[in-house]
């Protein structure tokens, strides 16, 4: 259990890495949800595939989304407005639920020499999920500048902003990506929006629940051995 949440963790932290503030733009106003479906590749065993999650779903209202992952086991509230993080996490083997908080200022000081991702616009467009998508590479690079992350996405600008990508590797496209892909030396996951639906979502989605114990994400780490000796 602790290496393929291990694993997954890892694959999160990646996508909030390269988090940042964006320029103000006209903000959509798109309230509804996304539910992804989620492969992978690399060195993954089918013991350890078997307790990977195979979809996430997620709910935006206008510069708001919450991304649940697994059924609700790891939950990722962003608001493009605040410039605020909220991950919550519902670790049913321990019977324990985590809550971690990054406010802007934090969000700040772990960017503030992190360049910017380059975006790459392609002229390619195809239909997800019954949005029209555009071609977009990004690739985002680490703060010693030794480190790259190429991602490619599909993105519609009929969902979300700017702002609402503040929060991911994303940081500057002007849409909602509806596909994209991951990728580590040892394993890959890859999103794909199945279906779109609009309407039904509510502003307290995006509120901290009272039962779960807030902590830090470097007590996460520890606690299930991201970054050390795996069990």
């Amino acid at each position: 259990m602790k290496k393929v949440f291990s694993i997954v963790m890892v694959l999160s932290a990646l996508m909030l890495i390269f988090t940042g503030n964006t320029n103000a733009q006209k903000k959509k106003s798109f309230s509804g949800s996304i539910t992804f479906e989620i492969t992978y590749g690399g060195s993954i065993d089918a013991a350890q595939l078997a307790q990977l999650p195979k979809t996430a779903v997620m709910k935006i209202l206008g510069n708001k989304t919450r991304l649940e992952t697994g059924g609700g086991v790891e939950t990722t509230i962003t608001d493009g407005d605040s410039k605020t993080i909220l991950i919550l996490l519902d670790i049913a083997q321990m019977g324990k639920k985590f809550a971690i908080k990054q406010t802007k200022q934090q969000i700040d000081d772990q960017l503030k020499d992190q360049p910017a991702p380059i975006i790459k616009y392609i002229d390619e467009t195809k239909e997800i999920a019954g949005f029209k998508v555009k071609k977009a590479e990004i690739l985002s690079i680490s703060k010693e500048g030794n480190d790259t992350v190429k991602v490619v996405c599909w993105y519609t600008e009929e969902i979300g902003s700017q702002d609402i990508n503040f929060a991911a590797q994303f940081r500057g496209l002007n849409g909602q990506a509806l596909e994209y892909s991951i990728n580590t030396p040892d394993i890959s996951m890859t999103y794909i929006a199945k279906e779109i639906k609009k309407g039904n979502v509510k502003a307290t989605d995006f509120l901290q629940p009272t039962d779960y114990e807030e902590t830090t994400m470097d007590k996460i780490r520890e606690m299930f051995g991201v970054g050390g000796e795996e069990e």
